[in-house]
């Protein structure tokens, strides 16, 4: 599972720095805003924006308490 989440966290980051420069100290979720909220909407912006979804689905179903 760890795996996984690690190589989706990569997926998300490589869509961001395709995207957008941000900066690698801030959260995930706030480069990943961050990137969404570039200019000129372009696919990529779907891509990233599903991808940080799906990846907030996983972490939240496999490694949040319920």
């Amino acid at each position: 599972m760890i795996d996984t989440a690690r190589a989706m966290v990569s997926g998300v980051e490589q869509l961001i720095d395709q995207l957008a420069e941000t900066n690698p100290n801030r959260s995930l979720a706030h480069r990943c805003a961050n990137a969404l909220t570039t200019a000129e909407k372009t696919p990529l912006h779907d891509l990233l924006e599903a991808s940080m979804k799906e990846l907030e689905a996983f972490l939240a179903r496999e490694f949040r308490a319920a």
